[in-house]
């Protein structure tokens, strides 16, 4: 009886459409420093982890990444990046094949409207258990990254964290490779799934309504903006 409950009980949950998953997000760079301690202390703030949360309703899913407390001992450094983008919400509907992100670029928001493209998924026969789930794994290639999938065809989604979807079943692991340096990588892993009947999603609102190749203009006329601030703050002269 208790095999059968189990079964039963699986069945249902995974008969469910509206779901929450939070995955964990870490990027590990191989930096060329001659100096060990400086060395280590870049990679591990490269490779602290972030978290993403993937909100799930049948066909439709939300992406968006999650602050957490960072309770860790010893010093906290950080980074300031000059220019670039965020992507702060990623809304897919695989019904209508279309997406929705919500990026901030110059301390402008931009809602940047567009068809999915997905991976070219090759399924193989491998297979392994996830936190008490059933997987396959999946496999793509594109110009710069080997990319490793593995999904539950139990869950029927074809959502995954940030813009890797298209999967016959929710994606619950992913590792991608450089192609130039198998030691520069992005993993993401699975750390909860919860069942959500009253989930509802909402399409990202905030911003302007562009495509994507309206947002490629105003980003390549941003960067043109820094490089010119930068020469005049260096004294060059771009015609020289």
């Amino acid at each position: 009886m208790k095999y059968i409950f189990l079964i039963l009980f699986s069945i249902s949950v995974f008969g469910q459409e509206k779901f929450k998953v939070e995955y964990e997000r870490r990027n590990f760079i191989n930096l060329n420093d001659p100096n060990p301690e400086s060395k280590r202390l870049r990679q591990e703030m490269f490779s602290k982890p972030k978290y993403i949360a993937l909100s799930v309703d049948a066909n439709q899913c939300l992406s968006k990444e999650i602050e957490r407390i960072d309770n860790s001992q010893g010093p906290k450094y950080s980074m300031k990046v000059i220019g670039g983008f965020k992507d702060l919400e990623s809304f897919y509907d695989f019904d209508t094949n279309s997406k929705i992100i919500m990026r901030e670029m110059d301390s402008k928001l931009y809602n940047i409207s567009d068809s999915i493209a997905t991976y070219k998924w090759s399924i193989t026969r491998e297979s392994k258990k996830i936190k008490g789930y059933d997987v396959r794994k999946a496999v793509a290639v594109d110009a710069n990254f080997n990319i490793e999938a593995w999904y539950v065809p139990l869950i029927k989604s074809k959502c995954g964290p940030d813009e890797y979807n298209g999967l016959p079943g929710l994606l619950l692991e992913l590792k991608k490779t450089s192609l130039k340096d198998e030691n520069q990588y992005t993993t993401y892993k699975l750390e909860s799934i919860l069942i959500d009947d009253k989930l509802k999603l909402q399409k990202p609102a905030k911003g302007k309504v562009i495509s994507t190749s309206e947002f490629d203009k105003i980003e390549e006329e941003y960067y043109q903006k820094i490089q010119e601030n930068i020469n005049k703050k260096t004294g060059v002269n771009k015609d020289d």
